[in-house]
């Protein structure tokens, strides 16, 4: 007997999607991204602030740690005669940063940065010019666009060209430069007293806890420094007693220039002073350890370039460990 067939039902085709109904469905989407897209960049930039606070908490933490070895903070740079390249505190501080190897490779204690160099032998691609090179994220704040190594483009750029340095070096960067003071003063080797300065950091500097009259919780001991301004390096400085941007602000800046100075022709601009590219204001660390952010519109007043002076601003007063008018932050944590 025969296998009987069974009809099956025929099958409807599956209706294909209109142009229109693809249109809506992407201008949907499109409009769920436009919606979120701001939302994911302020959760990017919350992680970039807090890692960046927490590594300017970390060098002050290794600042504290060398000053309880030494009973004073570390140098802010080796004074040594023009363009002759020298170690900044940076430098000092790596044995309290986990950076013992490349300490002792750099071999800090014992030989000049100078002498560094000069191993170099004019060669951009030596050992020493890649240990010069490294780039450390402690020293980095993750909302800064600026290179690994400090850009020099054109006539105007932050630069470490010296006689003894190879043609075309550009040093590794760093975000966070030490508080100088509120004096723009170079530092002549003949007159160690010029060096002098009403910050933590300065030409030859030792300033342990008591001279810091004003308090340590009153007074800037770093800051940072972005693209904007030409950030910084860690190795130390081109130009120690220089007092323009190619000498010792190269990591160290003044409380003079106001936060996120405007830039103009001129090098007295935040290129020697503090800037940031956090969203209205700047991290900074206090002698004390702890780290603030410091609104960009904190009271700001130059007092006629004159110092000491009552009617100096909150910034220029923090940015002095010994002006006899210890002010309160009145800052956002």
């Amino acid at each position: 007997m025969g296998q009987s067939l069974t009809a099956h039902p025929r099958l409807k085709p599956r209706a294909a999607y209109t142009l229109v109904e693809l249109l809506v469905v992407i201008a949907i989407v499109m409009l769920l991204l436009a919606l979120l897209a701001p939302a994911v960049n302020s959760a990017r930039e919350a992680a970039r602030r807090a890692t960046c606070g927490n590594n300017l908490r970390n060098v002050a933490l290794a600042l504290h740690n060398y000053h309880g070895a030494h009973d004073v903070f570390p140098p802010g740079f080796v004074s040594q005669p023009a363009t002759t390249p020298a170690w900044g505190w940076p430098a000092f501080t790596m044995p309290f940063l986990e950076l013992t190897a490349l300490y002792d490779a750099l071999d800090v204690p014992h030989r000049r940065l100078v002498d560094l160099f000069a191993a170099a032998r004019g060669k951009l691609e030596s050992p020493e010019i890649g240990l010069l090179q490294t780039r450390l994220e402690i020293f980095r704040c993750p909302t800064d666009t600026t290179p690994d190594l400090l850009p020099f483009k054109q006539a105007g750029d932050r630069h470490f060209h010296a006689p003894s340095v190879p043609i075309g070096f550009e040093p590794a960067t760093s975000n966070y430069v030490g508080s100088k003071g509120f004096i723009d003063n170079p530092c002549q080797i003949a007159d160690k007293k010029s060096c002098r300065n009403t910050g933590i950091f300065f030409g030859d500097s030792a300033i342990g806890v008591p001279k810091i009259t004003d308090g340590t919780s009153k007074t800037f001991l770093l800051g940072e420094r972005d693209f904007r301004c030409q950030a910084g390096t860690w190795i130390g400085s081109r130009n120690p007693v220089g007092s323009g941007m190619f000498g010792s602000y190269m990591l160290l800046a003044r409380s003079n220039l106001r936060l996120n100075f405007p830039l103009s022709g001129a090098h007295n601009t935040c290129t020697e002073g503090f800037g940031s590219a956090h969203q209205g204001g700047a991290f900074f660390a206090l002698c004390d350890g702890s780290v603030r952010f410091v609104s960009a519109e904190i009271d700001f007043n130059n007092g006629n370039g004159r110092f000491p002076n009552p009617s100096l601003g909150v910034f220029q007063r923090l940015g002095s460990r010994n002006d006899e008018m210890p002010v309160d932050l009145g800052m956002s944590p």
